[in-house]
């Protein structure tokens, strides 16, 4: 025993010594309080301690209970939206596997059609790429009651792909490139040869600038498929997947690991499935997700050293998910368009150039750029100056930048004649600057967070006051067979379904629901019922859990900027006002 030690049990011994001798010579009534005082405090400082322990553990059983509703909230969420998603996808794959069928049965000569282009080819792809994207988010989330209805429907899109592709053959020569050579020959032989007639409207819009088009990027439909369905998946699941993405970039050719200490287990999931990707498009010889329960799971994965390999991963990527992105919000809104990919221009003699992504819509030109590194900034004046010879507005050039801060975009858009933006919000630059409806969008502030009778302003509001005759009459006018009581039904019909319900509704949920009732009650038509609904949509009163407009009529909708019948009137009356 040390010196240490030996000291503190002598004081210890001689503390237990002189205290039992003094307790000693005390009198014994003293003794008696002494003995009672220090017994009741200890059962004082006991209850207390108690009590506290017991508040304690129920302000964590509390808390406990509400974090479980909330997960039984979301997870009941989860479920409805994976059964809606898996019904649509069943549905829609049967639709195509009919369609499909009847193509190969019966040649499309026989029936006076002329063959499929590489365009319908490319769009029946674009949808099936789509489906695999709503079949892979489905999955992530899937319970086992869905995972066979799942299976089943991987299974069913691989072999519509493969008849997909089959048709494709046959619907081209055997010689046919990527690359579609253009010159004055093709243009004088477009009539007789029919092929290609969306990308001919853009070429004639270029023409009609005195600029030629020399060529443009025409899909492989087997390649392109596989790197189309990559790049949407990653786009889809880029703040899940941007470590791993970055690491990739950086590493290409080289052995690198990858850890999960800090993901759960949907994050682990999305990962997996972003592996199986990569080597079913031969990007990866090694690509395994390792399970290590005394620290944390990791990725081990190896690129090819090969040069497409570093380009998509530079940003080849991020253009093919910007060129389905907008495709897909055309498509949604039944817009008119056209487009030609990376086309290489001609100015002049010697002045050439090239593209990422050029559109008509609605006879309306956008041009968008595509960039997914950080060094842009000699880019962005090349864009700028490509927007001034193509005499585009600032609002039809939309420069998109990959994590680019609010800020950064915000000043780069002042001062520039472009409009800069990000991978989540060119959707929203997109639908201000085309006129994606029949109905024209007002101007509005998007930062508004609550709209009502006094977002008119005073000569607004005298330009919508009008009576129920007159607003009938012009209704009528412009084929919205509506009278006041049934404007007033369906607008109540959408204020007491958003008010009764507690859970998030997507836009086509909503109309669905007022159609059906409406149809039976009043005997309106859906036309009707969707035409208004899309009217109060456009003039952003349908909004996510953020409070901002939804715009795209897949995504939820919590809330309502006003839920006053008469703002419904104002709203409705304003866009058909435009419209005539």
């Amino acid at each position: 025993m040390n010196s240490n030690k030996q000291g503190i049990l002598t004081i210890l011994v001689s503390g237990i010594f002189f205290g039992s001798v003094g307790f000693w010579l005390i009198p014994e009534n003293i003794k008696g309080m002494i003995i009672g005082a220090v017994a009741g405090a200890g059962a004082a400082g006991g209850y207390i301690h108690h009590d506290k322990r017991l508040k304690q553990f129920g302000i964590k059983q509390q808390k406990a209970q509400n974090t479980y509703q909330r997960k039984l909230d979301n997870l009941t969420a989860s479920a409805i939206q994976t059964e809606k998603a898996i019904e649509e996808i069943i549905l829609t794959a049967k639709t195509y596997e009919i369609k499909i069928n009847e193509l190969q049965d019966i040649p499309r000569e026989r029936l006076g059609q002329p063959k499929l282009n590489s365009h319908e080819i490319d769009s029946i792809r674009t949808r099936l790429v789509k489906l695999e994207s709503k079949v892979d988010k489905t999955s992530t989330s899937q319970n086992n009651d869905t995972s066979d209805d799942i299976d089943y429907i991987k299974q069913a899109l691989k072999g519509l792909e493969l008849k997909i592709n089959s048709i494709s053959t046959v619907s081209t020569s055997s010689d046919s490139q990527a690359i579609i050579e253009v010159g004055e020959q093709a243009i004088s032989e477009h009539e007789e040869t029919l092929e290609d007639k969306t990308a001919q409207k853009v070429i004639e819009w270029f023409i009609a600038k005195n600029i030629e088009v020399e060529n443009y990027y025409e899909p492989n439909p087997t390649i392109d498929t596989l790197l189309d369905r990559l790049s949407l998946y990653l786009g889809d699941n880029y703040s899940v997947l941007k470590k791993f993405h970055r690491r990739l970039r950086s590493s290409v050719g080289k052995r690198t690991r990858f850890d999960f200490r800090d993901y759960d287990s949907r994050a682990k999931s999305i990962h997996n499935q972003y592996l199986k990707k990569l080597k079913s498009s031969d990007y990866l010889s090694l690509g395994k997700l390792v399970k290590n329960k005394e620290t944390s799971d990791f990725i081990i994965a190896n690129s090819y050293d090969r040069p497409d390999i570093q380009g998509f991963f530079d940003g080849g990527w991020f253009e093919r998910f910007i060129y389905y992105k907008v495709v897909e919000l055309f498509d949604s809104e039944g817009v008119d368009y056209q487009y030609l990919r990376n086309p290489k221009i001609a100015y002049g003699e010697k002045d050439l150039s090239e593209l990422d992504l050029f559109f008509l819509v609605n006879g309306q030109p956008l041009l968008i750029e595509c960039k997914a590194g950080q060094h842009y900034h000699d880019d962005i004046e090349k864009f700028n100056n490509h927007a001034k010879r193509l005499s585009l507005a600032p609002q039809n050039a939309i420069f998109v930048v990959l994590d680019i801060e609010e800020a950064e975009a915000d000043i780069r858009t002042h001062h520039w004649n472009i409009t800069v933006a990000d991978q989540n919000n060119f959707l929203v630059y997109i639908k201000r600057a085309i006129k994606i409806h029949k109905y024209s969008q007002s101007s509005i502030d998007y930062k508004n967070d609550n709209i009502d009778d006094d977002f008119f302003s005073e000569e607004e509001n005298r330009k919508v006051t009008v009576s129920d005759d007159s607003l009938e009459t012009f209704f009528r006018k412009n084929r919205l067979n509506l009278t006041p009581e049934s404007r007033s039904a369906v607008f109540n019909k959408l204020i007491k379904l958003i008010e009764d319900s507690d859970k998030p509704f997507s836009f086509n949920d909503i109309t669905k629901a007022i159609r059906d009732s409406m149809k039976k009650d009043h005997n309106l038509s859906r036309e009707k019922v969707s035409e208004t609904l899309h009217c109060l949509r456009y003039h952003d009163l349908f909004r996510d859990n953020q409070n901002k407009p939804v715009h795209n009529t897949s995504e939820l909708i919590y809330s309502m900027a006003s839920l006053k019948p008469k703002t419904f009137e104002k709203k409705v009356w304003s866009s058909m006002r435009k419209k005539s």
